[in-house]
């Protein structure tokens, strides 16, 4: 097996931090101990029993197969304090305002699919029509208290956010050119479902086989429920027409998302899994070697290659049993590459959505601006992560012949 090209080099602060403390006991990462911190800072509240089931897998993975460095460990910890505190903050901001649970969240738009498979390019281009609303980045970071129009401008929580992402990049330079981050950027509901301690986000932190088996256990009903409080609560002071929401987990929950919102808009994108997964691979292996004692990048590439099999079987047979005609839209990867414009206009017209002239004029600029590989080229191959054609034939057989060859 070849280097992974963009592999992060451990700064030399890092290494001697981990060498110094790595030998040391640490004290448990605990259900009570992550929710006694939040509880403190909120000032009252408890995690729903289903957080806790998600938080207590994530917790038996970080003391058990995570092999976390002492970095890693530190930073999990205050990952998931954090999320408990924006989790208990938000319970009691609606709470104390329980008239914005009757708000409706009519016609949201989803875009799902493999990670990898041209989500977050769609995702940005139809950002850009002025009636949808995404999660920006920093107010997931830092939801409490809810936004105002005029916070998007500029405040205090858009420049905090900007530091720990800056802080991110210069541990992983290479990052951005994997996935593009900000602030102020659209952020995928990945961050939502976080919330309660679902989504596959955590499994790009760390290995984790615990929480990612209670992940299909759950069936996002209670994740999805949660989902929509959130944005319920974002719309206390500022309401948009529609929200545009984006995450490769959705796949994993279709039944929970059309129970929770039975008119949901979904797009479904599709790319071929020998570029898909090494992809992901890349973007994995990336974050966990930042943070892990030992992390092999062919461990990754089997990881992966069947954790994202499991989802889109999953998801197949949901679309299936749900007969999602009406719901759904899909799009090739190839397509999306090729000619971008001529698919945004497909969805609009299979979901009998007004697509005026302004809109065009700056999804097109932002094309313009933001032509592929413009914050680096991204660069990958099965190989780097002990995988074959062979093996992602064998994996995803089924799928390539219904949503690739076909």
């Amino acid at each position: 097996m070849s280097d992974v090209p963009g592999t992060v080099r451990i700064p030399f602060p890092i290494r001697a931090y981990n060498a110094l403390l790595n030998p040391l006991e640490r004290p448990r990462i605990t259900v009570e101990g992550v929710e006694k911190y939040a509880v403190a800072k909120v000032g009252g509240g408890r995690l729903t029993e289903d957080a806790r089931r998600g938080l207590g897998a994530l917790c038996r993975d970080a003391e058990s197969t995570a092999g976390l460095s002492a970095l890693g460990r530190f930073r999990l910890q205050v990952v998931m304090r954090d999320i408990a505190l924006n989790r208990l903050a938000i319970d009691q901001a609606l709470a104390d305002n329980p008239a914005l649970l009757e708000a409706p969240i009519k016609r949201p738009m989803f875009i799902l699919g493999l990670p990898r498979s041209g989500t977050t390019i769609l995702f940005n281009v139809l950002a850009q029509d002025l009636a949808h609303r995404s999660p920006r980045t920093w107010e997931v970071d830092y939801p409490v208290p809810a936004p105002h129009e005029d916070d998007y401008d500029d405040n205090e929580r858009i420049q905090r956010s900007q530091k720990v992402i800056d802080a991110f990049h210069r541990l992983a330079p290479s990052f951005n050119g994997i996935h593009p981050q900000g602030a102020r950027l659209a952020e995928e509901d990945q961050r939502v479902l976080a919330m309660n301690f679902s989504g596959c986000g955590f499994q790009h932190f760390v290995r984790a086989p615990a929480h990612q088996k209670w992940q299909f256990e759950h069936d996002g009903a209670e994740s999805f429920r949660w989902h929509k409080r959130y944005l319920q609560f974002l719309e206390t002071n500022v309401r948009k027409p529609r929200w545009l929401l984006k995450s490769p987990d959705d796949q994993l929950y279709l039944k929970a998302i059309l129970d929770v919102y039975p008119d949901a808009m979904i797009i479904h994108t599709h790319r071929h899994p020998a570029e898909a997964i090494p992809s992901v691979g890349s973007l994995t292996y990336t974050v966990r070697r930042l943070f892990a004692k030992h992390c092999n990048a062919e461990d990754v590439g089997i990881d992966q290659m069947n954790f994202w099999g499991d989802i889109l079987n999953r998801c197949v047979s949901d679309r299936d049993e749900l007969g999602m005609e009406d719901h759904l839209v899909d799009v090739a990867f190839a397509d999306l590459v090729k000619d971008p414009m001529r698919v945004v206009s497909r969805i609009y017209n299979r979901f009998s959505l007004q697509l005026d002239d302004g809109t065009v004029a700056r999804m097109q600029q932002f094309l313009e601006e933001n032509k592929r590989h413009t914050h680096g080229v991204h660069k990958y191959t099965l190989e780097q992560f002990g995988l074959t054609e062979a093996m992602i034939e064998n994996r995803f057989g089924d799928y390539i012949e219904r949503f690739i060859s076909a």
